[in-house]
């Protein structure tokens, strides 16, 4: 597959809240992408003392699980040194990093790829889990069955918002948040449609749409690479 950029420049849709559309937008201006910023999506902490709270929990605990990069900044605004994290993506991974937070193991699949792969990591270990509303329940339990303690708190709450109404050629998903709030104010009809993983593919799938193309392995550039894969192929097909 021809890794040259797109000579239509076409017009993608990046669904993602604001703060995540450089991730996705400079990949996509790469590949010779025109990307659009269509969030669907808010990010809304919540409040102040729960995310003390967690910070009190994290300085106490062997481990803090991240399945997103999202808690760092609720959380961890001043840094994450002397923390031991694991984390689900190598944004996640590198997020953490970034602020401090000794990396001691990567899942790449997933929350659920990341406690099975690492179950034996979290024996006997004080776990803290700091998650997004209406997500945790199965990471939790998972985590529950190895640890001596998991400490599960909600710091943001992902809400579903309506885009603009920009033409696009394509729409690119990275949650079911998003792919709720799209349906909300626009259809799919006629547009390249990629989704991040398998969660936000049946989010599409309770919808009627089957995305054009899924990741091998969740994340943003993987998301980008599908999408442009996809949309090359519409180009060339006859």
């Amino acid at each position: 597959m021809s890794s040259a950029p797109l000579p239509s420049r076409p017009r993608v849709a990046v669904t993602t809240s604001a703060d995540r559309y450089d991730q996705l937008a400079g990949p996509l201006d790469v590949a010779g992408c025109q990307p659009v910023e269509l969030a669907c999506i808010e990010v809304h902490a919540t409040d102040q003392t729960v995310t003390e709270e967690v910070r009190a929990a994290g300085a106490a605990a062997d481990l803090v699980v991240l399945t997103s990069q999202r808690p760092v900044a609720v959380v961890w605004p001043d840094g994450m040194d002397g923390l031991s994290v694991l984390a689900v993506g190598e944004a996640t991974a590198k997020a953490a990093r970034a602020a401090g937070a000794t990396i001691i193991g990567v899942g790449t699949g997933g929350g659920l790829e990341l406690a099975t792969l690492l179950v034996s990591t979290i024996v006997d270990k004080r776990v803290v889990y700091p998650h997004a509303g209406g997500t945790a329940q199965a990471m939790q339990t998972l985590l529950e069955r190895s640890a001596a303690h998991v400490t599960a708190h909600e710091v943001y709450r992902v809400a579903p918002v309506a885009p603009g109404g920009d033409p696009v050629d394509a729409v690119m998903f990275a949650s079911p948040s998003a792919v709720h709030g799209w349906v909300s104010a626009r259809p799919f009809t006629g547009l390249v449609v990629t989704a991040i993983g398998g969660t936000t593919s049946a989010a599409l799938r309770e919808h009627g749409i089957t995305p054009d193309a899924v990741p091998d392995r969740p994340g943003f550039l993987g998301l980008v690479a599908a999408t442009v894969s996809k949309l090359r192929e519409k180009e060339t097909s006859p």
